[in-house]
């Protein structure tokens, strides 16, 4: 399993993620755009938020997606549109 951290998600900044849809909407490529840690986090409690783009204009609704990449493997989190091609993942 992977570990929800910071350091997990740092180093695949402007890396691909093949994103397939839980629920509604065709699969969509995205892009990481930042990883930002939350004021609230503690060290024995992660919390941060990763921001992904795509070129993809048609938004998905907020639901659970699983996420692929060559190294992390596969990663499941519900990500929320925040835009018509950004979408947000809040891991508290």
């Amino acid at each position: 399993m992977t570990e929800l951290v910071t350091g997990t998600f740092e180093p695949l900044i402007g890396e691909t993620f093949a994103a397939t849809p839980s629920y509604a909407g065709e699969p969509l490529e995205l892009v990481l755009s930042s990883c930002d840690e939350s004021a609230h986090a503690r060290p024995d409690h992660p919390a941060f938020s990763l921001t992904f783009e795509t070129s993809d204009p048609n938004p998905r609704t907020q639901q659970i997606f699983a996420l692929e990449h060559a190294q992390l493997g596969r990663v499941d989190l519900f990500l929320v549109p925040i835009g018509p091609t950004r979408y947000e993942a809040v891991i508290s």
